[in-house]
């Protein structure tokens, strides 16, 4: 089931623009909104918020390469 909810999540999403520094505040921002979600619902459904936390941390994982991706480009903009 985790596995069809990151598919379905990833491919919900289009196709992104963003400026070439922005990194990943747009995950980031993405994995507050699961993390709001999951403290939600953690009572209640303690699985659906294991869930969302995992989409959370897949969104966190990914804001990290795009920082790195920035860190890069200065780097090479540097040398």
């Amino acid at each position: 089931m985790m596995d069809g909810l990151r598919i379905g999540k990833h491919n919900r999403r289009s196709v992104t623009s963003r400026a070439m520094r922005a990194g990943g505040r747009l995950e980031r921002s993405e994995a507050q909104t699961f993390r709001n979600a999951a403290k939600a619902v953690s009572y209640e459904h303690p699985h659906t918020a294991r869930t969302m936390d995992a989409l959370a941390d897949d969104d966190e994982r990914q804001a990290r390469e795009y920082d790195e991706r920035v860190e890069r480009l200065d780097w090479e903009r540097q040398g």
